[in-house]
């Protein structure tokens, strides 16, 4: 018996180390929703994650060498396993640190208060098991490298089992679930083993936790759908109309809007979006003297499909190329999405694809992050190969129009690529200074105005259009000389951007508020 009350406190080392791993991913999950998805949200889980265990560590042989006693081993994991069960009701503190340490050390601050607990008594369980499975001192090296190697290689099994399998499949919710459960399960057994009187009260103790695991926020009746994927947490919410603001659909990914479409967009006509939205990727069929010609498009990053829709009122064939498979769903069940689809990386079906466009629109860049492979020289090389001899790469992009290095990283790159005067861009926004959507136009043929239809919005002859003089007025002077060439061998991009994705969140938040808060 005490042979096998040693072999199972190596099990329950290699539990814990899956937890860890498991609990550090879902970490960003948690917070990700009012934090996203960046670099300063890995920083502050990886920081909590290494303090903690630490902390872990130092208390764990403290305790092992003043008691060392398996069955309070399997007490503090079984106390870990309650711990977090109740992270979903800690979710809370999310929008009061945001509020009071804003969103670099607010993310730092959630982190600590959510996942410290747990953490911390996870650390204790590697010195614990050195200590209870050394016998004498001539093995305690042996002892220590296989501990630590099982909690390694437990820490392997549960960062590939979470993020691979569990959060695609189940979600965060039942991820944590199951993390817990795990910790709970491994523990009662070792107190079965260790003492079995101990059996009844692990029973009563699993028993009062399972209804934790059920508790939380409400949600809001304008939540209609949320899941999560590989490659986010998807929500899709409906706000009420108004007297002067109609109700919208709209998709979030980790807390960043990506579509928002008004309800009643069948009922609107031609260049009603650019003109009451700053839609300016309806200005495509405009760039040319026909906009009723038939014109092929390929558009990449689908989100909910508010370009496609928008296109409906102009002779587009549109195929549409997106990564994510749960994003396809949500377009066509929620967004009313009914073209074509390739779930595939974007510059992946470039390469495979032989067929040549009109239009291509890379819409899958957002504030948080921007696929590296998407913004650099060689991806706009395939760009180009892949228009037609008239046709126009179209941007969506985040940033500052101007002192945003990004901004001219980007500028300078397209330039490289479709030369220096066949690259336009426009801000949505009157303020030349705020993180906005800026329209990128690069041309591979001759730079041309858009055409647009000025005789119903003109009150009298000879006023200019509204809007004509509104993109006048926003057009950015691109310089060639600012920024770098953006490649595949140099591109800083997530660093460069951290300003400009902290920035954009904060108003977000400021502009949607609880919205984002949604239950995982």
């Amino acid at each position: 018996m005490s042979r096998l009350r040693g072999y199972y406190s190596l099990v329950l080392v290699t539990v814990t180390g899956a937890a860890v791993m498991g609990l550090e991913i879902l970490g960003t999950r948690v917070i990700g929703t009012v934090y996203g998805s960046s670099l300063f949200v890995w920083g502050a889980l990886i920081t909590t994650t290494l303090i903690c265990l630490a902390i872990g560590y130092t208390i764990g042989g403290l305790i092992a060498d003043r008691w060392p006693m398996d069955w309070l081993l399997y007490l503090l994991i079984l106390s870990t396993g309650v711990a977090t069960l109740g992270i979903p009701a800690a979710q809370g503190i999310l929008e009061p640190s945001y509020r009071y340490f804003g969103l670099r050390w607010g993310a730092l601050v959630s982190a600590f208060i959510i996942f410290a607990f747990p953490l911390t008594l996870l650390g204790m369980a590697s010195p614990f098991v050195i200590r209870l499975c050394t016998r004498s001192i001539g093995v305690i090296g042996r002892t220590a490298g296989v501990v630590f190697a099982l909690s390694t290689a437990g820490s392997v099994a549960g960062t590939l089992l979470t993020s691979f399998h569990l959060i695609p499949q189940l979600g965060t919710r039942w991820s944590i679930i199951i993390n817990a459960l795990a910790l709970i399960l491994v523990s009662a057994g070792g107190l079965i083993i260790s003492r079995g009187k101990w059996a009844s009260i692990t029973l009563i103790a699993a028993i009062l936790v399972l209804p934790v695991a059920r508790t939380g926020m409400p949600i809001c009746d304008e939540i209609l759908y949320r899941t999560e994927s590989p490659y986010g947490r998807l929500v899709v919410v409906q706000t009420h109309s108004s007297p002067d603001q109609p109700a919208y659909r709209m998709l979030f990914i980790n807390g960043i809007l990506q579509t928002g479409m008004p309800l009643d967009i069948d009922r609107r006509d031609r260049t009603s979006m650019l003109r009451t939205q700053s839609y300016y990727l309806e200005l495509l069929p405009y760039f040319g003297d026909d906009p009723d010609k038939p014109r092929k498009c390929l558009l990449i990053g689908l989100a909910g499909g508010l370009f496609t829709r928008v296109m409906r009122l102009y002779p587009v064939d549109i195929t549409a190329v997106e990564i994510d498979a749960k994003v396809v769903d949500i377009a066509k069940k929620f967004f009313g999405y009914q073209g074509k689809v390739f779930v595939q990386d974007g510059r992946r079906y470039l390469h495979s694809c032989k067929e040549r466009y009109d239009f291509i629109v890379l819409d899958a860049y957002n504030s948080d992050t921007i696929p590296f492979h998407l913004i650099t020289r060689e991806m706009f090389q395939s760009v180009r190969e892949h228009l037609t001899d008239d046709g126009i790469l179209a941007i969506n992009y985040i940033g500052a129009p101007d002192g945003d290095t990004v901004t001219d990283s980007l500028t300078r790159t397209l330039m490289n690529v479709f030369g220096t005067e066949n690259v336009i861009a426009y801000r949505s926004t009157d303020d030349p200074k705020a993180v906005q959507v800026i329209y990128f136009f690069a041309f591979r043929g001759k730079v041309s105005e858009p055409t647009l239809p000025i005789d119903r919005w003109a009150s009298s002859s000879g006023q200019v259009d509204p809007l004509i003089y509104e993109l006048w007025a926003r057009r950015l002077n691109l310089s060639p000389s600012r920024g770098i060439i953006i490649t595949d061998d140099h591109n800083p991009i997530d660093i460069a951007r951290v300003k400009t994705a902290l920035v954009w969140r904060a108003q977000t938040l400021r502009q949607f508020g609880k919205l984002m808060l949604y239950r995982f």
